[in-house]
């Protein structure tokens, strides 16, 4: 198991612009999701209150000089067109096709990005579905024929202008995340301050996620919450967990637990080279990578 404490600042810069361009608000969400999904004790729903008012305070900081209208950051941030209201999914998620936790820097992030795409559409996937982690793909199968992009982009829930917009970021990949990156750097790195406070609120239910994980397995984790076994699990091929922080709030399960867009996302990694990452239910927080 390997835990990072450090954030992912690339990828919570994403999720930050994406609340701040949809005008989502963290205290509602918080909200939302504890009515939809669990009711915490007391004391523990205050604490990941204090949490949430705290990223509140590190988005308005952050976002202070930014313009919500800007074309460019509602290119990448804005809900995608012809969704309905869930899932909650903008260009820039969409182009989130792995989450290297132990990137906190942001040009060895979009580095990992970069490379785990290209792996990805050598190795050969298969695009199914749209939700609130992003696209949902898994490995082609050899004995599949090859499908065009355009006819994988048609199965998801958006209208033709959000599967065009789709279309040309991932035939376009490199130019498209340069400027990504470019519009990321400055929240980033205004992140790297202002997150200090989170990051030290978030040590606690961390340290609790590296103590369950000392004595369970993934397979444990996905049968305790969602009462069904890992999709990606292989014979015979080693593993590892990962653990780190993410900060915000989101659309896919309970809060203060795990999550693409909640505290703490769980990766599960298989030892070896590749890089590629695929996920195929919209399980939060729990992807394959490799």
């Amino acid at each position: 198991m390997r835990v990072f404490r450090e954030p992912c600042y690339f990828a919570e810069a994403v999720y930050l612009l994406y609340y701040f361009v949809n005008e989502v608000s963290y205290e509602e969400e918080f909200a939302r999701i504890c009515k939809c999904y669990c009711r915490k004790a007391d004391e523990e729903e205050e604490g990941m209150m204090r949490r949430i008012q705290e990223l509140t305070r590190v988005s308005r900081v952050v976002t202070a000089d930014l313009d919500r209208e800007s074309p460019k950051l509602r290119h990448y941030f804005e809900k995608l067109p012809g969704l309905e209201k869930r899932p909650d999914c903008c260009l820039a998620q969409v182009m989130l096709v792995s989450i290297p936790l132990d990137c906190s820097d942001v040009d060895a992030f979009a580095a990992q990005l970069l490379e785990a795409y290209t792996c990805m559409f050598q190795e050969g996937i298969k695009i199914n579905d749209l939700n609130g982690m992003g696209l949902v793909v898994e490995r082609q199968d050899a004995q599949e024929e090859t499908e065009s992009l355009m006819v994988q982009l048609e199965r998801l829930p958006c209208s033709i202008e959000g599967r065009w917009t789709i279309l040309r970021a991932l035939t376009e990949f490199e130019t498209h995340l340069k400027e990504l990156t470019e519009l990321i750097r400055p929240v980033a790195a205004q992140l790297q301050t202002e997150m200090a406070t989170l990051c030290a609120m978030n040590a606690e239910p961390l340290a609790q996620w590296e103590a369950y994980f000392r004595d369970h397995t993934v397979d444990d984790f996905q049968n305790e919450m969602f009462n069904t076994t890992f999709l990606f699990t292989e014979t015979n091929v080693p593993h590892e967990i990962w653990l780190g922080v993410w900060s915000p709030p989101g659309a896919d399960g309970p809060p203060g637990l795990f999550g693409r867009q909640h505290q703490l996302p769980l990766c599960h990694k298989p030892e070896g080279p590749s890089r590629c990452r695929g996920h195929e239910r919209d399980a939060p927080g729990l992807r394959r990578q490799g």
